[in-house]
């Protein structure tokens, strides 16, 4: 099958770890690039946004001038990481990728709209919006994908789901943890469906139920006494979430409390510390557990016990992505419905916590140098209220780089970037472009 996918898109799924495909990535691949409509039921962690983000790559063309791949994502959080996944995955094509999402500045969307870019990830309310301007353009589209998309009816986006669908003819894919008829009703009369397991824990993740009186001491010790990369501890209520929070961030651990209650600025913060290393404990609601796609996660604490099998299932599917081993803890008190405590024992096992060892959460985790980078990512100071163009940057960039190794570019308001498609030292660090000196230097953002 993978003679089907172009060789730059393998050279960059190799290069970030995906060097075998998974069950549903071999089997949604195919019927994706024969434009064929899916609904597709997979695990929380299975693979599945590679499994629609590889045919959607390979599905657009980079001379194309129109959107050809739409993907909806039920919270911005998702918007934001599957389009963090898409743009490393196209690292070295020169497809354009436009994430498109509420809660933060539209302008610069809609400069990168401006892009021309072929594939746009976003929120249904904010694509509404953008295509009601005349921004966006469905027309040429040849897949639409609906990601969590049981999440886009929970959380009540329906309405504008159904719209967009509604200027839409191409193929559509569907994921979503249930295939129940109102989730079916995105896609088309005819469609193939996709099953690949029952609704239960990935086997690569080990379960665990510690039974207590005083939670919060109890969190504590598990964190002291557990060799913990990173860790979600899921409540149920906001109040809780600031509460352990702040009382973690006294004892030294480095903690945050992540819930809908704060600004979106902040939250996309504190997911980008969370996947760097810099927040090691995540104390986050239940209603984020399925608007969250975060990778090398080692443990999830049930600190509130999850209200319903499907809740605890997808909460402790944050854990143990693409594969990796994972542990789940969940608290059982006395206070607990009974078929909760009944359920989660029946899926767990006793927690053996021992005190023998000390960890320290204090510090943040030192994430593994990329190996073999081999592109180059350039911020250019200059932009839009410049009046730079497309072809001024990249005549400019031509004098000191091969065409043919120039890939994507972005022109925001008062600055640009552009990536290299190989490893290169910058011999200069000012560039001509319309006759003025523009400073120019590699970035890592």
């Amino acid at each position: 099958m993978t003679n089907t996918i172009p060789e730059n898109i393998l050279q960059a799924l190799e290069e970030e770890g995906y060097h075998t495909l998974r069950p549903v990535q071999t089997q949604c691949i195919p019927l994706l690039l024969s434009g064929k409509s899916i609904g597709v039921q997979a695990k929380t962690g299975s693979g599945k946004t590679a499994a629609f983000l590889i045919p959607s790559l390979t599905i657009a063309k980079e001379d194309t001038q129109h959107p050809q791949v739409l993907i909806l994502s039920p919270t911005r959080e998702l918007a934001l990481q599957t389009g963090k996944l898409a743009r490393q995955f196209a690292i070295y094509t020169r497809l354009h990728i436009a994430t498109c999402i509420g809660g933060i500045d539209i302008e610069k969307q809609i400069n990168a709209l401006r892009m021309r870019p072929q594939i746009i990830i976003g929120t249904p309310g904010r694509m509404v919006d953008l295509y009601r301007q005349g921004r966006l353009d469905f027309s040429h589209l040849k897949l639409v994908v609906m990601d969590e998309a049981d999440q886009l009816i929970s959380t009540g986006q329906r309405k504008e789901t159904e719209e967009i669908l509604s200027y839409t003819t191409c193929a559509r894919a569907l994921f979503s943890a249930t295939l129940k008829q109102d989730v079916l009703s995105f896609l088309p009369e005819t469609y193939e469906l996709v099953v690949l397991d029952e609704q239960k824990v990935s086997d690569n993740i080990k379960t665990w139920y510690i039974e207590t009186e005083d939670k919060q001491k109890t969190l504590v010790d598990i964190l002291k006494h557990t060799d913990i990369e990173t860790c979600i501890v899921f409540v149920h209520y906001r109040s809780t979430a600031a509460k352990l929070s702040s009382n973690l961030k006294k004892k030294n651990i480095l903690c945050e409390a992540f819930s809908s209650d704060k600004e979106e600025k902040e939250r996309i913060r504190i997911l980008k510390d969370f996947e760097e290393g810099r927040i090691r404990v995540l104390c986050a609601t239940d209603a984020a557990a399925r608007g969250l796609d975060l990778t090398r996660l080692s443990h999830i604490i049930h600190y509130d016990p999850s209200i319903d099998e499907e809740t605890y299932i997808h909460s402790s599917g944050r854990s143990g992505h693409q594969g990796q081993a994972g542990t789940v803890i969940s608290f059982v008190t006395n206070d607990d419905d009974p078929n909760t405590i009944n359920y989660i024992k029946q899926n767990a096992k006793p927690y053996p916590l021992s005190r023998e060892q000390e960890y320290d959460l204090s510090k943040p985790l030192k994430k593994e140098q990329q190996q073999n980078r081999n592109y180059t990512k350039l911020i250019i100071k200059a932009g839009r209220s410049d009046k730079l163009r497309p072809k001024d940057i990249i005549g400019a960039l031509c004098t000191i780089i091969p065409f043919e190794d120039i890939g994507t570019l972005e022109i925001q308001d008062h600055y640009s970037t552009v990536i290299i498609k190989k490893p290169i030292t910058l011999s200069v660090s000012t560039l001509s472009i319309k006759g003025k000196k523009r400073k120019i230097e590699p970035t890592n953002g």
